[in-house]
């Protein structure tokens, strides 16, 4: 689990093992952006709010933010606000791997947000989901790379282990779905 600094960027020392709940989309798409118009110590007291919440009540973010769009298609609202980038969760660009993880999830983020366009026309939803599962595999490449660079950094041996199972996972059901 990458944990954000207060400045909203990470670097390896702050890759961490941690008991936080994983992020939410509702939380990324709806929320976050909208604490980026508060001021630093208001967003921050907001933040830590929801945080807590959710760690308290798994998915209340989710409830809170399906209470206030009430009549709309939450699924369809986040898939579409999916792609909005939150800079809570990029990582420091100063690294070019950092950079190249950052432009993958962005494209996958957009892949993700057509689908409610998309959906209506099986031959392009095809190959949307086409390309979403090249996209994923894309980045899980990218992050088996960032996870070989960073050998010597304990927390990120921990998680290879689980990442590489379930890329391996991930990988025999593109295989099925061809």
């Amino acid at each position: 689990v990458v944990s954000t600094q207060s400045t909203g960027n990470t670097n390896l020392r702050s890759i961490v093992m941690s008991s936080e709940p994983p992020p939410s989309l509702a939380f990324s798409t709806v929320i976050a952006p909208l604490l980026e118009r508060f001021q630093k110590d208001q967003a921050k007291s907001l933040r830590e709010s929801f945080v807590y919440a959710e760690k308290q009540n798994p998915g209340f973010i989710h409830d809170f933010v399906a209470g206030v769009i009430q009549n709309e298609d939450m699924t369809e609202i986040l898939l579409r606000l999916g792609s909005t980038e939150c800079t809570e969760y990029l990582i420091s660009q100063h690294i070019e791997l950092h950079a190249q993880l950052n432009r993958k999830a962005q494209t996958l983020r957009h892949l993700l947000s057509s689908i409610p366009d998309q959906i209506k026309e099986r031959s392009i939803f095809l190959q949307t989901i086409k390309d979403i599962a090249q996209s994923i595999k894309d980045l899980l490449n990218c992050v088996n790379g960032f996870y070989q660079s960073n050998t010597n950094n304990p927390a990120v041996t921990q998680n290879k282990r689980l990442f590489d199972h379930q890329k391996k996972n991930f990988c025999a059901l593109q295989q099925s779905l061809q």
